[in-house]
């Protein structure tokens, strides 16, 4: 009964991360983590490689999307990945109990 707890415990935890494989970066969801170009119809990507190992994934977490990744599925490793960066936050004079540095970690489902 516990082992069936824990395994309904995990599927619920890891079903909040949500990828979604797309075909080209500039129309998908996950545009906004690239820089526009100067004519502002579309976005600069990195290098995007040949080859049908190579996937463009837009990753969610707790419905928002969070990050855009190239990834080779034969290496099994992700070549880059790109999200907003929106500065660090001043930590000097927060209390504990304000911290804005949290232990959550974020698995992705293999």
């Amino acid at each position: 009964m516990n082992l069936v707890t824990l395994v309904l415990l995990l599927s619920a935890l890891f079903s909040l991360t949500l990828m979604e494989v797309v075909n080209n970066f500039d129309k998908s969801k996950c545009a906004e983590f690239f820089i526009r170009s100067p004519n502002k119809k579309t976005i600069i990507t990195p290098t995007v490689f040949k080859g049908y190992q190579y996937k463009m994934i837009c990753q969610r977490w707790k419905n928002k999307y969070q990050f855009a990744t190239l990834f080779d599925t034969e290496r099994r490793i992700p070549v880059y990945s790109a999200y907003k960066f929106f500065g660090q936050k001043e930590t000097m004079n927060l209390s504990l109990s304000e911290n804005i540095r949290t232990e959550e970690w974020k698995n992705e489902p293999q």
